[in-house]
This record gives C-alpha cells, structure tokens and sequence, in this order.
C-alpha cells in the first residue's frame, strides 16, 4: 500500500479533512485498484460516517474526471441534470431533460441502473426503448442530432467498476452519489443537481464553483426528495458565475397546488416510463406539475428563463407544442441508428 494513501487513510478515520490533492490522489489509489477491499471499504465507511468536506469532493470529481471517457458533442452550452437519484419518487430528472431539450437546450445527461431505489433513469430509458450503452462518438452524435443525448455511467466510468460490488454490499448512500454527478464525460458547464441532503446544498455549489461550472442550481427539499418537490419547500443554492446565492423556493408560492409525496411516487422502469410518457403527452397531473417545476429550473440555469414564472411557461409550452415528445423521439431514433 502506498505511504500516501495510507497516510490519508489514517486522516480519514481519524476523522480530519484531506485536502483537495490530497483526496484527488487518495480515491485515485482506491479506484485504480491500489488499496485492497478491506482499505477502500474503510476509505468510504470512514467517509460517510463523518461526512465529506467540499474541498473532497472536488478532489474526488477530480480524480473521476480523469479517469472517464469523454465524448464531444459539437453543441454547446451543456446542460446535465443528473442528480443523486431518489429510491421513492419517478425519473424526474430524465423527465425534466427532454422538456428542456424540447425548449431548445442542448442536454447531456448521465445515467446509471438503480442501486438503492427501483428504477434507475437508464432503466426507465430502457423501456421507452432509447439505447443508452453508445461509446463516446454515438452519445456525443445523440446530442448533436436530437438535442439530446444520455451518457451511461457504467461505460464512461469504467475506473469506478472496481468500487462496484463494494457501493453494493455497503447498500447505503456514499461520496459516490455526489460525485458521478460531478463528473459529465461531455464536459457540461450548465447543471441542475438534486441531492438527497439540505446539509450538502452549499456543499456541492461550492464545489461545482471549483469544478468550472458557469451556471447551476443545486437543490433538495424538506421531505427528503432530491428535487424540487410539491410536498415542501425546496432549498436552493444558485450558482451564477463566481456568485453563490441561497434561498428556499415554495411551489405554492408559484401557483401550484401542494401535494402529497404518495402522488409524484414511482414504480419499476415500466412504471415509471408510463409516467414520464404520460407526462410528455401533456396529461396534467402532481407528476406533471413536479416535473414542470424542476424544468422550470433547468431553464432558469441554461439562461433561457429569467425566474420561475417564465421558465414554467416555457416548460409548458415546451410539452404542450409536443417538442419534448419530439426530444424523446428524435433521441430514441439517434440511439439506435
């Protein structure tokens, strides 16, 4: 075992901070294969017992991005609205991607096979027949043609599948979940990111801020949903350039009616499609008026609404003119050319 990883490993149960190059060195031992099962299974435990800094995560990203593949779409900017991934609620964020493709967004978003909830967004991509295993030029080609294209974490990660079966046997959140994230192989600057935490909120826009990312909003609400959610306020933390701002947002604030977390609940992957479709189609409904909210704020973030009010607008129309289906289709039939 290097000296260096098990000097930080010692800091890490110690429970002290690494800094940035330090972990970006640290988890880089650990996904090349370096330390052994029962070093990397203290490396993440002792982390997500006493919590990861800021300062980890962008060192963790880092060594993430380093190691992934990278696709090049020619469209720019980039939007991602890969999240952290909810075990109780729909595909929101997938849902949230073609409504803003179909408002004219560029969208590059990672997805990945569900881990602790039902259906990951691959999986619900899966059964509304979009292809999501593409190598980099395929992906990169979806984005170029559709508007849209979905990047699988699993192939453009590949120095993470050796962490696999450990995130597996742990069956509980780790740093992972905040760094694939963080981790866009089409280097997408433009991010709504839901975590499950409000604590993690500053945390991770800070951390996107030393990323590179040039507009993002970062977001988790009180009921414990990695969204903006319909049951409870939202808390927000709004990245624009080097400017961090804070604030709650409440959907009932915005006209829309409060609803229970029951309502805006997934299934399986054909569940879930069902939703997401059904959505698409413009039949209103709690998921219908979650998934407007949240790509209210994906506009907001790619610069195409200046607040809430015109970015549920332009969501709407984005369905009802059916260019969000048409997202869908035009992807579908990309990924499969």
């Amino acid at each position: 075992m290097s000296r260096t990883f098990s000097d930080s490993l010692q800091e890490v149960l110690a429970g002290r901070a690494l800094e940035t190059d330090r972990a970006r060195r640290a988890l880089g031992f650990v996904i090349d294969g370096g330390a052994t099962a029962a070093q990397a299974g203290a490396f993440v435990a002792g982390l997500a017992l006493r919590g990861v800094t800021c300062d980890e995560i962008v060192g963790f990203a880092q060594a993430v991005r380093e190691r992934s593949l990278k696709a090049k779409p020619s469209r720019a900017p980039l939007l991602e609205t890969c999240g952290t991934g909810s075990a109780v609620a729909f595909n929101i964020s997938t849902t949230v991607a073609f409504i803003a493709a179909g408002a004219g967004v560029a969208v590059a978003k990672q997805v990945s096979r569900a881990v602790l909830g039902r259906c990951g967004s691959a999986d619900v991509l899966d059964a509304l027949g979009v292809r999501v295993d593409l190598p980099p030029e395929s992906a990169a080609r979806c984005v170029d043609e559709a508007g849209i294209g979905f990047f699988l974490s699993s192939r453009f990660h590949p120095a993470l599948q050796s962490v696999a079966s450990l995130r597996q046997d742990l069956g509980a959140r780790t740093f992972f979940d905040l760094v694939e994230p963080l981790a866009n192989p089409a280097g997408a600057r433009l991010q709504l990111l839901g975590v499950y935490s409000t604590a993690l909120v500053p945390v991770l826009a800070r951390a996107l801020k030393a990323l590179g990312s040039d507009s993002a909003v970062v977001v988790s609400s009180r009921d414990g949903l990695d969204e903006f959610s319909l049951a409870a306020p939202s808390v927000v933390a709004r990245l624009r350039g080097e400017r961090i701002e804070e604030y709650e947002v409440d959907a009932a604030a915005l006209g829309l009616l409060r609803r229970q977390a029951t309502e805006t609940a997934g299934g399986d992957a054909a569940a879930n499609a069902k939703i997401l479709l059904a959505i698409l189609k413009g039949e209103r409904s709690a998921a219908f008026e979650v998934a407007l909210l949240n790509a209210a704020a994906a506009l907001i973030v790619a610069g195409k609404a200046a607040d809430f009010k015109e970015g549920l607008a332009m969501a709407t129309e984005s369905v009802d003119s059916c260019r969000a289906l048409g997202a869908l289709e035009g992807v579908k039939k990309a990924s499969l050319a």
